[in-house]
């Protein structure tokens, strides 16, 4: 090989690692990242349902879930805009007093999540922001005398970042507790705000509630390779 074509040869290796490597995005570390609550680094969280549907649990109703650190909320994770789009009763227990509970399975469709690139799962970006794939809650309701005492669930979420063709972000949330709604008085300032179907605030009926024992799960995430910038760097250096 003469000097010229070796050099060539040692650009085209600099500029495609540069460019496929270094422009690449860094996918967020492996691993399964538990909540304070059960001695991990996950802030634990808040949500709220906006009724768009007009009454709780109804298809329509639209989730909006963000981290809580004590202070403020949002400073590390959020999940938000999924929509209900069933409520099926799976068991009933109540009793011919009106006492026991009963189970419903929430499908929603759409959603998105944000997480900061400050998280236990920093790869290198600032943050990573991505889309829901899918989104179930199981949500369990006591009766005393026919009347909801608490009402308490659990949520199951798949998920993919913007920057990653395949599913490989998970969150299971194992308690989400009702803590009011407003039947009886307005959202309070340390709950997420109450969104439309198209992301936006702006509703003023819901519920708000608080979410306990959650995992978040990073795994088999694929940094994309990008194969038009070799290309361009090999038509620039043919010649």
């Amino acid at each position: 090989m003469n000097t010229r074509r070796f050099l060539i040869a040692a650009v085209l290796i600099v500029l495609a690692a540069s460019s496929v490597y270094g422009q690449a995005p860094q996918a967020p570390l492996t691993g399964v990242y538990h909540s304070t609550d059960h001695g991990g680094d996950v802030e634990v969280g808040r949500a709220s349902e906006s009724w768009i549907g007009g009454s709780e649990r109804a298809p329509g109703n639209v989730i909006n879930a963000e981290s809580w650190n004590g202070l403020k909320l949002g400073t590390q994770w959020r999940v938000y805009c999924p929509i209900i789009t069933s409520s099926i009763l799976t068991d009933d227990h109540v009793d011919e007093n009106g006492n026991g509970y009963r189970i419903w399975r929430l499908t929603f469709v759409g959603g998105r999540f944000w997480l900061s690139g400050d998280g236990p799962w920093g790869g290198g970006e600032t943050d990573y922001p991505g889309l829901i794939d899918t989104y179930i809650e199981y949500r369990q309701i006591v009766y005393s005398k026919n009347k909801p005492v608490s009402s308490t669930c659990v949520v199951e979420m798949a998920a993919r970042f913007t920057e990653y063709p395949t599913v490989c972000f998970l969150v299971d949330v194992s308690k989400c507790q009702k803590r009011g709604d407003t039947l009886e008085k307005n959202l309070p300032e340390v709950y997420p705000r109450f969104l439309d179907q198209s992301c936006e605030v702006g509703p003023k009926e819901g519920s708000w509630s608080r979410w306990f024992g959650v995992t978040m799960t990073v795994t088999g995430c694929v940094t994309p390779v990008e194969e038009t910038s070799w290309g361009s760097i090999k038509a620039r250096y043919q010649n």
